[in-house]
């Protein structure tokens, strides 16, 4: 088991939380997350059993440009670790302020990642890092997505929003996290989001459905939006809401300017969970 420092830099002064460590995702479970998480939560980083390799814990001093010729991108790049410049393949809008971006590792026979870890995305021109969950599942292809939210005042999202296009190309870094169907597997699901929240469980529930064999699919989805036209995958909720073996369930807080909303108003609560658990 490999836990990897990020290759991003850190102040030296800032805590060592769980995003600055890599999960690895090949090996199943990590059965050292219970004793590591606690440790996260200290200023003090944490010593692992396994040291991290040198090698891997490098930063990255530039990323690799077309002028470098393909042989020389390879080379600098892990083809086991999604770490180096992606390829914007495809921009679908989902909502009024949500973006979904179809990025390709082209130096990745396939991207290797658990449903509802996140990546580090840098964006240069800024000198900014965010970190965004992947919403796509793993199907084995080197193209992932990630699906961004317009903040109002938020340099990178906008950014994203306003100025990256097709066949642009932007840095990432991952995988990260612990917060995956992969890590926590049961027989049985309840996934609980809001907002902008709803993209690593996207990521989780489409793995669940795509798996072949396994567990039984027993799902139960209940997803909180401000308004009818905030719900992000809306057509994909009703869709899922349609197989057999998957619950869902939409909330909005209020109506939109042109649509009533129909269903469940309100946030997630008690009452709604004893009703449509």
């Amino acid at each position: 088991m490999r836990y990897r420092h990020s290759t991003f830099a850190q102040a030296a002064s800032a805590p060592v939380g769980k995003a600055t460590f890599r999960v690895p995702t090949r090996g199943g479970r990590p059965t050292l997350a219970a004793a590591i998480e606690p440790a996260f939560d200290t200023a003090v980083p944490p010593v692992f059993e396994t040291a991290v390799e040198p090698a891997l814990a490098a930063p990255v001093d530039r990323v690799p440009t077309a002028s470098d010729g393909p042989v020389l991108a390879e080379l600098q790049l892990d083809p086991e670790l999604l770490t180096g410049p992606v390829e914007v393949t495809g921009i679908t809008q989902v909502t009024h302020d949500v973006k979904t971006f179809e990025l390709r590792a082209g130096w990745m026979p396939a991207v290797d990642f658990a449903p509802g870890q996140y990546v580090t995305m840098r964006i240069t021109e800024l000198g900014l890092e965010r970190c965004y969950s992947i919403s796509s599942a793993p199907f084995g292809t080197n193209i992932f997505t990630i699906t961004v939210k317009r903040v109002p005042g938020g340099a990178v999202s906008t950014h994203l929003h306003d100025n990256v296009q097709v066949g642009d190309r932007l840095h990432v870094d991952g995988p990260y996290g612990l917060f995956s169907t992969s890590f926590h597997q049961a027989e049985r699901h309840l996934f609980l989001s809001a907002g902008s929240g709803i993209t690593p469980i996207m990521s989780m529930v489409r793995s669940l459905l795509a798996r072949q064999g396994g567990l039984g699919t027993d799902i139960v989805f209940v997803h909180s939006a401000s308004t009818p036209l905030d719900i992000i995958f809306r057509a994909e909720l009703e869709q899922l809401a349609e197989v057999a073996g998957v619950s869902v369930t939409i909330l909005c807080s209020r109506d939109s300017e042109v649509e009533t909303w129909a269903g469940r108003r309100g946030r997630i609560d008690a009452a709604t969970l004893a009703e449509v658990v």
